[in-house]
C-alpha cells in the first residue's frame, strides 16, 4: 500500500534529524517513513554538510568533485566523518529498497558490499565491485527507479540498462532504469551518439546541435553497417517512442524498416526507411531537422498583399493567425483587410488564441470563461466559417502536476462552446502546447486538433514524448522570408494533413445580433474583473453571467457580494465618481487615489485595492467608477457601478455598466463609529470607505483582518473630520 510506513526509511529520517537538524543549511527532515524529494533533498544536504560544500539539496559538480569513494575496509573508515557517509549510503540504499540493505549503523560492512552489488546489477553497470563513487552515490539519492515500474516498458528497460552498461563510465551518469523514457534518458541517448561519433571531451555533452546530427551515420536495409552500436540506439529510441523494431539487436532488417516508415509517415518525413539525419532528428528532439521547410506558418506580423506573396512563393500553403493582441500598436490581431490580401494569394489559414498565459495560475475557469468569448466573438467577427478549429495557446514549460488544472480550464470551454449563446459549437477545439499537455487534451476528448510547441525543445512536456495522435501542425523552428516592405519573419511548421485550415472563400460577412453584442460585453466585464480581488469569487461561482440579472457570487457571515451587467451607462448613485480617460484616471481621480495610496495602501489589502482600481482603469479604457455607501440594518452596503463608455463590438457602440454590491456584515463598536459618522462624511472620505469595504471583500472571511482594516480606516476618518 501506497501509505504504508516503512520502518527502514523512518529510522534514516530519525538519524538525519537527530544528527544535523538545525545545522546551516539544512532542510526540516520530515519523520513519516515514506521515501521523497524531502527525504533525499535531506540526505543530500548531510553529505554537502560532510564533505564540507555549500548546502543546498542538490547533487551538483560540488559534491561529484569532492566526494570519497566508499567501500569495504576503506583505511578511514572508523572516522566519524567516514562513519556518516556511510550512514548516508546506507539511508539512500534503504530509500532504493535494494533488498538485502539491511544494515544501518555507519559500517561498510558485507551486507552493505553486497547491497551496493545488487544496486549496480539493478543497473546493469559494466563493474559490479560492491565500491561507491561518486556517481553510484548520485543515483542512489536521487528519486528515479532502477527497477521495472508498473508503466514502463521492458524493452526501454533493456535499452537503459544497456546504455548504463556501455557509457555510464564514459559520461560518469548512471542512468534510471524504470522502462520510461524521460528527459534524462534523452540527454544520455545524444551523449551515446556523440561518443560513438568519436567525440570527446566537452563535446560530448548531451546537447543535439548540427555537428551531431551531421556526423549520424545512414542506416538503411542491406546496407553494410560499421558501427552496429548506432542500430542498437536506434532500435532503443524506436522503443522508447513505443514503436516495436522486432528485437533489440544491432541488426536493421525487415522489422526494423517498417517501424521506421510508421515513425517517419506519423512525422511527416519521407516514409523511405532510410535512417538520415532528420530521421535521427525527429527521433532525437523535439524540433527535429529545423532545415526542413513546412508548408504552414504562424505570425504576429499583419499579412499585407506583398507579404502574402511572399509566404506563397516560399512554398507557405496555410497561415496561422492570431484573434488577440497585447496592445493597440501591435500587428498581432488579424484583421478584415488581411482576408483580401491572404485570399488573392491562394493561402488557407487558422486562428491562435492567446491571452497573457504565461504560468499555471493563469489558468483557471473564469479565465476559462473570459477567453472562450473573446476566441468566439473575434472568429465570429472575422467571419471564420463553421468548423473552423480554434487553437488555444497553453504556451509556458508545462509540469506534469500542472496539466489537470489545464484540463479543467478546457473543459470550461468546450462547455460554453456547447451552448446556445456560442452557436451550438459552431467551432471546434484545439491546442497549441508542448506535447504531452496535446496528447493529453486529446485523450480526454477536449481537442479537436492539436498545434505542437516543438521549438522549445527544453519544455518539461516536450522532451520524452510522441507528438500526438492529432497533431496538424509542428512548430519548429522562426525564419524571415522576403525583403522590404515583403519582408515577414513566421515560425516555420510542419504539416500532418490531418488539418488544413479553412479556405478564405469560406469566410462569410457576419451580422451583429443583440446576442452577439451581450457576450461580448459579458466576457469585457470578466476581463475587466479578472486579477482583481473579486475574481476568486466568480472562479467559484458555478454559473454563467448574463445582460440585466444580479448575481449574488458570495454570501457569508462577513460579506455578501453581487454583480449585474446591463447595456447603456447608468448613473451612479453616489457622491463619490472617478473618471477614467485613454485607460488613466483623471487628475482629481489621481490626486484621491495618490492620498489613499499613502494613507492606507502600506496595508496588503490596501495595496490590493488600488491594484484592482488600477487594473480596471487600464481595461475600461474610457469609462468611470462611481462609489454609493448606505446604511441598512447596521450594515454597510457599497455600490459600484463600474461604466465603460465606448465598448465597440463589430462597429456597434455596446457601452454599458457593471454593477457590484458589496455588503459588509461584521457587527462590532468600530463599525458602528464608522456608521454614525457616515451622514457627515466628505466625497474624500466616502471614497476612503468604500476603499476599505473593497479590503472586506477582498479578506471575506478573514475577521481579524477585517477588524484591523476598520480600525486603520476609523483612524483616518476622525484624522479626517478633526
Amino acid at each position: 500500500m501506497a501509505n504504508t510506513v516503512d520502518n527502514r526509511v523512518l529510522q534514516v529520517q530519525n538519524w538525519l534529524k537527530e544528527n544535523y537538524s538545525g545545522k546551516t543549511g539544512m532542510p526540516e527532515v520530515v519523520t513519516d517513513g515514506h521515501t521523497g524529494n524531502a527525504t533525499m533533498k535531506a540526505l543530500i544536504s548531510a553529505l554537502q554538510i560532510e564533505l564540507g560544500v555549500s548546502v543546498d539539496g542538490v547533487f551538483g559538480s560540488e559534491v561529484m568533485n569532492k566526494f570519497i569513494t566508499l567501500y569495504k575496509n576503506h583505511p578511514d573508515q572508523k572516522t566519524t566523518k567516514m562513519q556518516h557517509l556511510i550512514y548516508i549510503l546506507q539511508g539512500g540504499l534503504f530509500c532504493k529498497g535494494v533488498t538485502g540493505s539491511q544494515s544501518f549503523n555507519g559500517a561498510f560492512d558485507t551486507v552493505t558490499e553486497t547491497a551496493v552489488k545488487t544496486f549496480q546489477s539493478w543497473a546493469n553497470l559494466s563493474n559490479k565491485d560492491g565500491k561507491v563513487d561518486a556517481k553510484l552515490m548520485k543515483a542512489l539519492l536521487n528519486t528515479e527507479a532502477y527497477v521495472l515500474v508498473s508503466d514502463g516498458s521492458a524493452k526501454v528497460q533493456e535499452f537503459q540498462k544497456r546504455l548504463n552498461n556501455r557509457y555510464a563510465d564514459k559520461i560518469n551518469e548512471i542512468i534510471p532504469c524504470d522502462g520510461r523514457y524521460s528527459r534524462v534518458i534523452n540527454k544520455a541517448v545524444i551523449k551515446a551518439i556523440q561518443i560513438e561519433q568519436g567525440l570527446t571531451g566537452k563535446s560530448v555533452d548531451g546537447i543535439w546541435g548540427p555537428t551531431t546530427m551531421a556526423k549520424c551515420p545512414t542506416i538503411k536495409r542491406y546496407a553494410t553497417i560499421s558501427n552496429k552500436e548506432f542500430v542498437y540506439i536506434l532500435q532503443g529510441m524506436l522503443y522508447c517512442y513505443g514503436y516495436n523494431p522486432k528485437g533489440f539487436d544491432g541488426g536493421y532488417g525487415a522489422g526494423a524498416e517498417n517501424v521506421v516508415k510508421e515513425f517517419q509517415k506519423f512525422s511527416a518525413l519521407t516514409a523511405d526507411g532510410i535512417v538520415g539525419r532528420s530521421t535521427w532528428a525527429s527521433l532525437m528532439v523535439s524540433y527535429g531537422d529545423k532545415n526542413r521547410k513546412g508548408t504552414a506558418c504562424d505570425c504576429s506580423t499583419r499579412v499585407t498583399t506583398a507579404r502574402a506573396n511572399t509566404l506563397k512563393n516560399n512554398g507557405v500553403k496555410i497561415v496561422g493567425r492570431y484573434l488577440t493582441q497585447e496592445s493597440s500598436t501591435s500587428e498581432k490581431a488579424m484583421v478584415k483587410s488581411e482576408i483580401t490580401a491572404l485570399k488573392s494569394a491562394g493561402l488557407r489559414v487558422f486562428p491562435i488564441y492567446q491571452a497573457v498565459g504565461r504560468n499555471i495560475s493563469y489558468f483557471s475557469i473564469n479565465a476559462a470563461r473570459r477567453d472562450a468569448r473573446r476566441a468566439f466573438n473575434a472568429a465570429n467577427n472575422l467571419g471564420y466559417p463553421k468548423n473552423t478549429i480554434i487553437y488555444f495557446a497553453v504556451d509556458y514549460d508545462v509540469l506534469v502536476a500542472h496539466i489537470p488544472t489545464i484540463l479543467n480550464y478546457f473543459r470550461k470551454i468546450n462547455e460554453l462552446f456547447a451552448t446556445a449563446d456560442f452557436g451550438n459549437n459552431k467551432y471546434k477545439i484545439g491546442v497549441y502546447a508542448p506535447r504531452k499537455v496535446c496528447t493529453e487534451l486529446c485523450k480526454n476528448g477536449l481537442t479537436t486538433s492539436s498545434f505542437v510547441c516543438d521549438m522549445s525543445s527544453g519544455f518539461t512536456c516536450n522532451i520524452g514524448y510522441l507528438l500526438p495522435e492529432n497533431w496538424a501542425f509542428d512548430q519548429i523552428s522562426t525564419v524571415s522570408y522576403g525583403s522590404g516592405e515583403a519582408k515577414i519573419e513566421i515560425d516555420n511548421n510542419i504539416v500532418s494533413g490531418k488539418y488544413t485550415g479553412v479556405s478564405l472563400a469560406d469566410f462569410t460577412e457576419t451580422t451583429v445580433s443583440q446576442k452577439d453584442i451581450n457576450r461580448a460585453i459579458v466576457g469585457k466585464a470578466y476581463e475587466m474583473l479578472r486579477g482583481t480581488i473579486f475574481d476568486d469569487y466568480l472562479e467559484n461561482y458555478s454559473g454563467e453571467l448574463s445582460i440585466d440579472k444580479t448575481y449574488t457570487i458570495i454570501d457569508n457571515s462577513n460579506c455578501k457580494i453581487q454583480i449585474g451587467i446591463a447595456t447603456g451607462i447608468s448613473a451612479g448613485k453616489g457622491k463619490v465618481k472617478l473618471n477614467i480617460v485613454n485607460g488613466e484616471f483623471d487628475s482629481v481621480s489621481i490626486k484621491w487615489l495618490d492620498q489613499f495610496s499613502t494613507e492606507v495602501a502600506s496595508d496588503k489589502i490596501g495595496k490590493e485595492v488600488v491594484e484592482t482600481l488600477k487594473h480596471m482603469t487600464t481595461v475600461i479604457e474610457n469609462g468611470a467608477i462611481s462609489f454609493a455607501v448606505s446604511v441598512d440594518n447596521k450594515q454597510l452596503r457599497m455600490e459600484m457601478d463600474i461604466q465603460n463608455y465606448d465598448f465597440e463590438y463589430n462597429n456597434v457602440d455596446a457601452s454599458f455598466t457593471t454593477k457590484l454590491i458589496v455588503i459588509s456584515k461584521y457587527d462590532n463598536n468600530i463599525l458602528n463609529k464608522a456608521m454614525e459618522m457616515l451622514p457627515d462624511l466628505s466625497v474624500e472620505q466616502v471614497a476612503y470607505l468604500c476603499a476599505v469595504i473593497l479590503g472586506i471583500a477582498a479578506l471575506a472571511s478573514g475577521v481579524g483582518e477585517i477588524a484591523t482594516l476598520l480600525e486603520a480606516l476609523l483612524t483616518l476618518l476622525q484624522m479626517a473630520m478633526a
